[in-house]
């Protein structure tokens, strides 16, 4: 359906916009956020064959955007730099040839280019897997940018030459007091914990426990038709062990789902019975403790995939796979009030995905 439509992916509103004023080896600041309703997407940025450079490039079906990037796009994904994930800065920098960015998402990249050019910045997603309730089409181009001569630098050497800007940077503009600190930690494997202002939370600190589930449900209330109705629980046992929801109902404005102390630190155990959603809570970010897939294996630590890197860091919306389980743990701290939670795939919470939060203060 999506392909048929004629649309495209936007950025800043526009569709194949071509992104200029920069050079060769200058490290540049994007501020990347997805403000899409539901398409999983996976960015990379790739060197635009020079034959292509001049190419007016407008696609007009699915297949004709596979064959431009299979024969233009080519080489491999040029290595970006993660600094920040939701707007809270990461314990250090991730050097990443893939940005996973899903309904909600904001992330903080370095991006240098290494030579001047033409450079693709495509989503690969489609290339591997479809997004949800769309089938797969390949990779879809969303763009350009235009480098033009600086510095080159050798593609493998580009970590390098992002510590070095960094330090430079820092030598030169942070404050007296911070500075031997932060240069230190930049020498430590790039480091970013002076800028890291939520210390860890370990499990002596925890006060309570919440879950979460998301699930589809089938209901027919008319034989003539089939209703799907989206809603969340809880995450109990069954009689067989295994994970089962419980109380789940859909939104009622009028109702309070949650109802927690300010000063309380909790861990939530979050998960879904029936496909993918990005859960997105308002007011307070949690940290990552643990991604396990169905079989029990942990995806939140070093190596590929949309959860790699994650264990320890802060976000305020994370991507619920389809019977992962995952742990993360969260402060109530400066807010009393109500707020709400939901699944950031917009249809799914406009249908029920989505609970209203209330922090109380403390009795007396």
């Amino acid at each position: 359906a999506w392909d048929r439509s004629g649309r495209f992916t936007s950025i800043n509103g526009q569709v194949l916009p071509t992104f200029s004023g920069t050079s060769a080896g200058r490290p540049e600041r994007w501020r990347v956020v997805h403000a899409g309703v539901r398409r999983k997407m996976k960015v990379q940025l790739k060197r635009l064959a020079a034959r292509a450079e001049n190419l007016d490039y407008r696609p007009q079906s699915g297949a004709e955007r596979r064959r431009f990037v299979e024969r233009h796009c080519t080489g491999s994904p040029l290595p970006v730099f993660s600094v920040a994930l939701d707007g809270l800065t990461r314990k250090r920098v991730r050097e990443q040839t893939t940005t996973y960015l899903h309904p909600g998402y904001r992330e903080d990249l370095l991006v240098v280019f290494p030579a001047p050019g033409v450079y693709c910045i495509l989503d690969d997603e489609l290339a591997a897997r479809p997004a949800v309730d769309i089938p797969a089409q390949g990779p879809q181009l969303l763009g350009y940018a235009k480098v033009d001569a600086g510095l080159d630098v050798h593609p493998n050497r580009l970590a390098e030459h992002v510590k070095s800007e960094l330090l430079q940077a820092a030598r030169q503009h942070m404050p007296a007091r911070v500075r031997p600190r932060v240069v230190q930690d930049l020498e430590d494997g790039l480091s970013l914990t002076a800028f890291v202002d939520r210390p860890d939370i370990g499990a002596a600190e925890l006060t309570g426990h919440q879950t979460l589930g998301f699930r589809y449900l089938y209901v027919s209330p008319d034989p003539t038709s089939l209703k799907v109705q989206h809603e969340i629980g809880e995450v109990g046992r069954d009689l067989g062990g295994k994970l089962a929801l419980l109380n789940a109902r859909p939104y009622d404005p009028q109702r309070i789902d949650r109802t927690l102390t300010l000063g309380d630190v909790e861990e939530w155990l979050l998960t879904s019975f029936h496909n993918d959603h990005p859960f997105h809570i308002h007011i307070n970010p949690f940290q990552i403790i643990s991604i396990k897939d169905p079989s029990g294996k942990e995806l939140s630590g070093s190596g590929h995939g949309p959860y790699a890197g994650l264990a320890g860091e802060w976000k305020d919306t994370l991507m619920v796979e389809d019977k992962h389980v995952i742990r993360v743990r969260t402060r109530y701290q400066r807010y009393s009030g109500d707020f709400v939670l939901h699944c950031h795939i917009l249809d799914h919470e406009d249908k029920g995905m989505m609970q209203n939060v209330r922090i109380i203060v403390p009795e007396g």
